[in-house]
């Protein structure tokens, strides 16, 4: 999925740090190699890496055009991880 911007505010800031990951983390799973798919209403689900090695879950809403806000973030659960490493071939 492509990405071009990415809307920050302290809210989601606040929101993605109470999980323990950083703008830059997300960043790296956004404009870095992901899977996606659409989630309920505008909302995006991307699974990635970061260049440490963090298997993150990043929720996406669309803004407008390739402009998203990040919601939440998290690492990915077990299943997920599986799901991911089976899609990318990891």
């Amino acid at each position: 999925m492509q990405i071009d911007c990415l809307h920050w505010d302290d809210v989601n800031i606040e929101h993605i740090a109470r999980h323990g990951l950083s703008l830059v983390d997300i960043e790296e799973v956004c404009f870095g190699e992901h899977i996606s798919f659409r989630g309920r209403e505008k909302r995006y689900i991307l699974y990635g890496r970061t260049e440490g090695g963090m298997m993150i879950m990043v929720v996406l809403e669309r803004l407008s055009g390739l402009v998203f806000r990040p919601i939440t973030a998290r690492l990915m659960t077990d299943r997920e991880e599986h799901y991911y490493r089976k899609r990318t071939g990891d």
